[in-house]
């Protein structure tokens, strides 16, 4: 789990099955805001390490996960997605 410093409300996790999720805890949900649970790109086991990256030109937010795959993922949080 990792928090992001800018938005303090918003935490990033990744699971033993391969998904990574990012939750806003002020909506006091169990659903995630995004996962990659569908996504083709998603690691194919458990994710090890999340880690919020600087946002890029746009005001996205980027991020890495790296799991028991042998994989690195960088993943685009596009504005109108969150």
């Amino acid at each position: 789990m990792f928090l992001n410093l800018q938005l303090q409300q918003i935490v990033l996790t990744g699971t033993c099955d391969g998904n990574v999720a990012i939750y806003d805890v002020k909506k006091r949900s169990s659903l995630p805001t995004f996962t990659t649970l569908k996504n083709s790109e998603r690691h194919s086991s458990s994710v090890t390490v999340v880690k919020w990256q600087p946002v890029d030109s746009s005001s996205n937010q980027n991020l890495i996960s790296a799991g028991l795959d042998g994989r690195i993922v960088q993943w685009t949080m596009l504005q109108n997605e969150m």
